[in-house]
């Protein structure tokens, strides 16, 4: 059956996406020192909390993406998979929501938007969403 492999692919190359966003400028500021790269925003997530609610939304996304990750790998809970893929989509897509960046443990802020890395982020959001679309027979045991 051709449709496991395509899952398991079309995963893969999620997580391809997904690690290759890290390393690339997740925002961009009005300042060089402002600009934020993929993993500095994973990191720095919790963060968000206090100043900016469309953030903490965008980085609770890469839990149900890791969750969504294990549910397609292992063939397990179809509509699990299909509701986290979209959670996870549609957390994702509120970083494109975030206008200011904290630039200082003082609390300022810089305007600022989202760059190459955001983007690629959220599409490795929807390639995840469209492997957990692909349905997978299991195999019954015998006897």
């Amino acid at each position: 059956m051709i449709a496991p492999r395509i899952k398991r692919l079309t995963a893969a190359f999620s997580i391809i996406l997904f690690t290759a966003s890290l390393f690339l400028k997740a925002y961009a500021g009005e300042t060089h020192r402002t600009d934020m790269y993929g993993y500095m925003a994973a990191l720095y997530g919790p963060i968000a909390l206090y100043y900016n609610k469309f953030a903490i939304i965008a980085w609770l996304a890469n839990f149900t993406f890791i969750i969504t990750i294990v549910t397609n790998l292992l063939n397990r809970a179809y509509l699990t998979g299909v509701l986290l893929g979209i959670v996870s989509f549609a957390f994702s897509v509120c970083c494109l929501f975030v206008t200011k960046l904290l630039i200082d443990e003082g609390g300022r802020e810089e305007p600022a938007s989202a760059s190459t890395g955001a983007y690629i982020w959220i599409f490795s959001m929807f390639v995840m969403l469209a492997a957990s679309l692909i349905p997978v027979k299991r195999k019954q045991a015998n006897g």
